[in-house]
């Protein structure tokens, strides 16, 4: 499957459904760039994954950008500045403390993104772990892993395939199904980020609401969240 270049001219849609799809592109590839800013990551970073450098690279910065994303993720839930450190520093799985663990409690991640980012992690092991792993290709990485664990590299694939369908579809383009669920998953990262109520701006919102200072704005605020 051609994964759609986004700083190419797109063609312009021709039915409903091309309509639908343009804008679910538009819109994600927005909230893609606004989180790469927000990482202090270049613009289009994500997008060259799809496309450039080897699969071992390929891993290790798709988990790599994962990471950064939910850690940013949790920091704006927290609104805690002396605690942003502690949190990049908590690894992203495993142990008794861990990026997914606190996400999870939080309720930032669901149970289907979980299993995504454990068998991703596990995949990211095995290549940053083995020296040798640096020419093995992603077909070979897949076998390094549990096979009732390929399916969950599938983040949501839909209602309509069955198990069997989603395990044959990540074994036969399994760096796309990790870049198109990598796509998913932050775009849902921004949604939810856009939707935080941080305690500091509840208290800036009472505040002024007390007061009667900028209520209309206030209000308007508290409702776009």
């Amino acid at each position: 499957m051609k994964i759609p270049n986004p700083k190419k001219k797109r063609p312009v849609a021709r039915n409903a459904e091309e309509l639908k799809s343009e804008a679910w592109f538009l819109k994600t590839r927005g909230r893609v760039s606004s989180l790469e800013s927000a990482l202090n990551i270049k613009d289009g970073f994500f997008w060259e994954l799809s496309h450039s450098g080897d699969d071992w690279s390929f891993l290790l910065k798709i988990h790599t950008l994962l990471e950064m994303a939910i850690a940013h993720l949790i920091q704006q839930r927290i609104d805690i500045d002396e605690l942003n450190l502690i949190i990049e520093k908590v690894p992203m799985n495993g142990g008794a403390a861990s990026k997914m663990k606190i996400a999870s409690a939080l309720s930032l991640l669901d149970n289907d993104t979980d299993k995504f980012l454990d068998a991703l992690t596990k995949l990211r092991n095995k290549a940053a772990h083995q020296i040798d792993s640096v020419n093995l290709t992603m077909d070979d990485f897949i076998k390094l892993i549990q096979k009732s664990e390929v399916k969950h590299l599938f983040l949501r694939p839909g209602p309509n395939l069955s198990e069997d369908e989603v395990v044959a579809s990540v074994l036969s383009s399994p760096r796309f199904a990790i870049w198109a669920s990598s796509l998913n998953l932050l775009s849902a990262i921004y949604e939810k980020k856009a939707k935080i109520l941080t305690p500091r701006l509840v208290q800036t919102l009472s505040s002024n609401f007390l007061r009667g200072e900028n209520y209309s704005s206030g209000l308007k605020g508290l409702l776009d969240l």
